[in-house]
């Protein structure tokens, strides 16, 4: 699950294209008046020059707003990461955000 502090606080617009010699692939996203984010993409395959397009709209939702949700619903212990080494997330740098967290049994 990907979370959105980098892309709406910097107003990102797209993702670095990730491309090879077997395929093109291109990220874009759209802020809506909405508070809601299209995210619009198109896959190149290289070898028969087809292209898969693909709209979906996400509802973003910050670190900060996903940490008072688990601690309304009673986790604890919660941190935070941007991979799975556990290193720091930083909503400045950060896109992947991957929680640890403890709901203790009652």
């Amino acid at each position: 699950m990907k979370f959105y502090d980098r892309i709406l606080d910097q107003n990102i617009d797209f993702l670095p294209t990730i491309e090879n010699e077997h395929i093109k692939f291109i990220r874009n996203y759209k802020s809506n008046n909405d508070d809601k984010i299209e995210f619009h993409t198109v896959l190149s395959i290289k070898e028969t020059n087809k292209e898969i397009e693909n709209r979906i709209t996400l509802y973003p939702i910050s670190s900060v707003a996903l940490v008072q949700i688990l601690k309304n619903e009673g986790f604890v212990d919660i941190k935070l990461y941007d991979n799975w080494k556990r290193k720091g997330f930083d909503s400045v740098r950060s896109i992947p955000l991957i929680i640890d967290c403890v709901k203790p049994l009652v």
